[in-house]
């Protein structure tokens, strides 16, 4: 049978006679398995490869008829040789005394993987007779089989060559000094109630020598002055000795705590902190708060002048205003004369106004409601019913419930152009963004919807079966519409219609309810809707779902800002009141005095509202503080003549109203 691979066979040249086989195999296994170098297991492990070698002779005494010596080790300087120093065991196979011509001896050796019988590999020695005479030793030949096995891995080898010092490395940049700053701490701070001081320290970064603060204070910490002990018992009175001299008058103590008052004259003040300020002119004075004040600074204003006062805001500052009570009817500005005004419109920023009276003329506003100027007349026979503005305030168009039916203006009011064939009898009005596509409303039964994309100089009447069309509302883009609508009954439900195709078709939404005003967001999809005795329903999935807010009313008109977050309701009849939301509808606050209420317009960011009276004023109002002012300059309160406030910096860019006198505006 040829070698494996890995195996190494070895011919003893020594003839073993067969009848001593089994004598030599046993004297084999003897010697493998006791005291000629072979222990218990027959297992050698060493530190390097396993080596073996056969001299074909034993030494003086060892065998009586002579045999062979077999050596085994590790190969520890790996020359694969094993020399007479590597030797660690020892083994002879000796010749028997009688019998015939015998068997050749055979050994083997092969390599053996990590296993069981070596943990790290090794040599397997196999021991036998050639009883076939092919000079292999075949498995079935095999009488013996030891392991000589590889030293383990983790042993430690040894130790090599230091390697060349490496090349020193750059020298590091310098570090940054540390540095530590103690200041005073002034008594009753925030931080110490009894005085103390404020120890910070951090890295002078920019290398000035000083501990610049903010910039470089990495920590602070305070140490603070203890309470005053406890008062002595009194001692015992002494003896009256006689009187001593005068002394010298001693230096003054420092001031005591309080606020320093500026009398300020002119138009405006930079406020600082600790300070107060009275506004002692005919005009108004207007006080801005100091731009870097401490937690807990101080800043007090009193009006003394007929001008009264304004404090104003730096970039991130506003007032917390909680505390404050509204005077509402301060916040609205009633504008122009006494007279029968009918519909109101804006543009997106609420600088242009446009607002009609009733069997009278147009008058638009060109700086948010404040002046008015008289414009188009109502063409005898009608009146006036609706009015709409582009975002720019450029596009108007005005309807009238007459034969002329339609009216529009591309110079912001200056000029107006009857649309001949115009639909007539007009009851409502709503325009895209940029004033080109226009829907109207007749108002009356088994009448159309009417719609234009050309600025109303053409009409497409649209039929929709057993529908009327009452109030409308339009998108930016003037293809998604609302509007309250009710069927040709003899008793008409009253619900509401949404088209997303600019009116070509229409879908009934809601429930048979009292509808009388509606208003969209830019996009369509946040909606809100008014009923006359009932509640404000509103809408965030373009109309599909409505859902009741506020309290019942005899709501006349509302309008939303362009993302549907900000709006506004009027009541109509006596005892209405103008109530804002500033979360789409959830939540209502009332914001004016009640008057009769008749039609409502807001900017786009609902900052801006304008608002018109049934045989009463034109009004517009400032921004709405729900609680705070609005941050940054916009933001501001306005005192009159002797008002007074008392503003506290209470961290975050925040001040708060601990204390006012009067009827404070909150902006």
């Amino acid at each position: 049978m040829p070698a494996s691979a890995g195996m190494t066979t070895m011919r003893i040249n020594q003839s073993i006679p067969k009848a001593n086989s089994l004598f030599f195999t046993f004297l084999w296994l003897a010697l493998m398995l006791s005291g000629c170098g072979g222990g218990v297991t027959g297992v050698l492990s060493g530190a390097n490869s396993v080596v073996s070698g056969v001299v074909n002779s034993v030494p003086p005494g060892k065998c009586p008829s002579g045999g062979i010596t077999v050596n085994s080790g590790i190969d520890s300087n790996s020359n694969k040789i094993l020399d007479a120093s590597e030797i660690s065991t020892t083994q002879y196979v000796c010749h028997g005394t009688n019998g015939s011509a015998g068997l050749t001896s055979l050994v083997s050796a092969t390599d053996e993987p990590s296993g069981a019988n070596c943990a790290d590999g090794g040599k397997k020695i196999n021991v036998g007779l050639d009883e076939n005479s092919n000079n292999v030793l075949d498995a079935s030949e095999i009488v013996s089989t030891a392991y000589i096995c590889n030293g383990s891995k983790a042993a430690n080898g040894t130790n090599g060559t230091d390697g060349t010092n490496g090349i020193n490395g750059a020298n590091g940049r310098d570090g940054h000094n540390s540095l530590v700053s103690i200041v005073p701490e002034p008594v009753d701070s925030f931080y110490c109630k009894y005085g103390g001081n404020k120890v910070s320290s951090g890295l002078d970064s920019n290398a000035n020598g000083a501990l610049d603060d903010p910039e470089e204070v990495m920590a602070s910490y305070y140490v603070c002055n203890g309470a005053p002990g406890a008062a002595g018992a009194a001692g015992e009175t002494g003896a009256t000795g006689p009187a001593g001299a005068t002394g010298a008058t001693g230096p003054a103590g420092p001031a005591g705590p309080g606020i320093t008052w500026v009398d300020v004259t002119g138009a405006s003040v930079q406020a600082e902190s600790n300070k107060g300020y009275i506004a002692n002119s005919g005009s108004q004075v207007t006080i801005t708060l100091p731009r870097s004040p401490l937690f807990g600074d101080l800043v007090q204003i009193s009006g003394a002048g007929a001008g009264g006062w304004k404090v104003a805001q730096n970039d991130g500052q506003s007032i917390i205003t909680k505390n404050v009570s509204i005077d509402y009817e301060q916040l609205w500005k009633s504008r122009e004369s006494l007279r029968a005004w009918n519909v109101i419109a804006m543009s997106s920023d609420g600088v242009k106004v446009v607002a009609a009276v009733r069997g009278g003329h147009i008058y638009t506003s060109d700086d948010s409601g404040v002046t008015w100027t008289e414009r188009q007349p109502i063409p005898s026979g009608g009146y006036w019913t609706a009015v709409t503005s582009s975002s720019d305030g450029s596009m108007l168009t005005a309807a009238t419930n007459g034969p002329e039916g339609i009216f529009i203006s591309s110079d912001a009011g200056a000029t107006w152009t009857h649309i001949l064939g115009s639909p007539s009898s007009i009851g409502a009005l709503a325009a895209s963004a940029d004033g080109t596509k226009l829907v109207a409303t007749v108002g009356e039964q088994n009448n159309p919807i009417y719609t234009s994309v050309d600025a109303g100089l053409n009409w497409i009447a649209h039929n929709v079966s057993g529908l009327s069309f009452y109030s409308v509302a339009s998108s930016s883009d003037g293809s998604r519409l609302l509007a309250t609508c009710k069927t040709q009954d003899i008793q008409p439900i009253s619900m509401l219609c949404t088209s997303a195709d600019s009116g070509a078709s229409w879908v009934t939404r809601e429930s048979d309810r009292n509808w009388s005003s509606v208003a969209s967001s830019s996009d369509g999809s946040k909606l809100v809707a008014t009923t006359s005795g009932g509640s404000i329903y509103t809408s965030s999935d373009y109309g599909v779902s409505w859902a009741p807010h506020g309290r019942s009313g005899l709501w006349m008109s509302v309008a939303s800002s362009s993302d549907g977050t900000k709006l506004v309701a009027a009541e109509q009849g006596f005892g209405g009141y103008m109530y804002t939301s500033n979360d789409s509808g959830n939540n209502w606050t009332v914001r004016s005095s009640n008057r009769l209420w008749r039609s409502v317009a807001t900017s786009s960011d609902g900052t801006h509202l304008a608002a018109i009276e049934e045989n009463g004023h034109i009004y517009t109002s400032l921004p709405f503080s729900d609680g705070a002012t609005t941050i940054g300059p916009a933001g501001a309160i306005i005192g009159a003549q002797y008002d007074t406030a008392d503003l506290q910096y209470i961290g975050n860019n925040q001040f708060m109203v601990r204390g006012y006198m009067g009827n404070l505006l909150i902006q």
